[in-house]
């Protein structure tokens, strides 16, 4: 696993992207390969300031790709991205992919999902992109365990609700790929982190006609991905990668967490050969053959050999633990408020889109699209990067 060398924006950096000022307060997660994640805070606009609004919590996504800060083609600046010119076009085509991955967000999860962090706002800044959600979060799940921020016995049930947020990309025909620690963000309910999960990365998610015809990118990340998913020695299996396929990042998640060791094929045979000893410490009879059950489904070498989606995985394996959600009235609670203000978004789009079809056709010149902007990076940039979207997308909410 490469070391993270980027530098990190200072705390009280301003950040400002499309028309709204932020505040960076401190990085929140290394974001994996293509960006840092900073919380932050948003300036309030002059109306909301009269209205006597105060800052709102945010996060922000920096894109920062650790591939090129290694090889010291990217470096930072006081708060600018400098890039090598003979690999200015390298940089664009990885920024499509951080953009891509940002519409996908806002597109799959449009419809106020309590298990999603879709941008609201996408502008450039510091010679690179920027993608905020007006949001506080907790913290990302690795940070969370490495410093014990709650107890063991719990991880259970965030793996519920881990698993309850990729059955939502399956329904809809994607996969995520990507599926690691520092992609999953918990959040807080009157300050204690809760059970709520939400994805946080979505550079990776891919439809699964395309991932097993071969037509997509295939991410790998050492220690969470599948087999089939290829790495440094082997390639992909594309006609292998399936639901089952980001059942298995599930399961790596859940055995870092306990142990804090990264699967790997040691750990997928003592598996096979059923040796649970890292689950001594369970007492609970129930939740102990629940996990034993759960590994036995998502940690195997060959895909058939596992659950075939999260549905099943939700259905028949993890009840135990979905229950316990439902029984937790406070996460409850936080769930239902997240939704609600999600959707508020939503709303908006909606109304935009019933003015439009309430007009006539004489009436309507133009149907108006919403759009995050256009992205325009760098004197050795070839080309920019526009990123317009109908009205069915979100746009820059205010």
């Amino acid at each position: 696993m490469m070391s993270d060398v980027r530098t990190k924006l200072k705390n009280g950096t301003p950040v400002t992207i499309g028309n709204n000022e932020y505040i960076i307060g401190g990085l929140l997660s290394d974001g994996g390969a293509s960006c840092l994640v900073y919380n932050a805070e948003r300036v309030p606009t002059v109306f909301e300031k009269r209205a006597g609004m105060p800052s709102i919590p945010a996060v922000i996504k920096e894109f920062y790709p650790l591939e090129m800060a290694k090889t010291q083609d990217i470096v930072r600046n006081g708060s600018h991205l400098e890039i090598a010119t003979d690999k200015q076009s390298q940089f664009d085509e990885l920024l499509q992919d951080f953009l891509r991955g940002a519409i996908k967000q806002v597109e799959f999860y449009g419809k106020g999902s309590i298990h999603s962090l879709a941008p609201s706002r996408l502008g450039d800044a510091n010679n690179t992109a920027y993608t905020a959600v007006d949001s506080a979060v907790g913290s990302p799940l690795d940070k969370a365990v490495k410093e014990k921020q709650f107890l063991p016995e719990a991880i259970s049930q965030v793996i519920a609700s881990l698993a309850m947020a990729v059955k939502e990309l399956h329904d809809k025909g994607l996969l995520h790929l990507d599926i690691k620690p520092s992609n999953i963000f918990l959040f807080e309910n009157d300050g204690l982190l809760s059970h709520r999960v939400a994805l946080f990365d979505f550079d990776s998610v891919i439809s699964i006609n395309d991932a097993q015809s071969g037509n997509g990118k295939i991410r790998f990340s050492e220690g969470w991905s599948a087999p089939e998913q290829g790495n440094r020695k082997r390639s992909p299996q594309y006609s292998k990668i399936s639901k089952a396929t980001d059942v298995f990042a599930i399961g790596a998640v859940l055995y870092w967490a306990l142990v804090e060791e990264l699967v790997d094929d040691a750990v997928i045979e003592k598996i096979e050969f059923q040796e649970f000893d890292f689950l001594d410490w369970i007492t609970e009879k129930t939740d102990r053959r629940t996990m034993q059950e759960f590994f036995e489904v998502s940690l195997r070498m060959i895909p058939e050999d596992r659950a075939e989606s999260t549905g099943v995985l939700l259905m028949d394996v993890l009840k135990p633990f979905v229950d316990k959600l439902a029984t937790n009235p406070s996460v409850y609670a936080e769930q239902v408020k997240s939704s609600e203000k999600l959707n508020i978004v939503q709303e908006k789009v909606d109304n935009i889109a019933k003015s439009i079809s309430n007009t006539s056709t004489n009436e309507r010149k133009a149907e108006p699209t919403l759009n995050f902007g256009t992205i325009n990076l760098g004197k050795n940039s070839q080309s920019e990067v526009k990123i317009v979207q109908t009205a069915t997308i979100y746009g820059d909410v205010n």
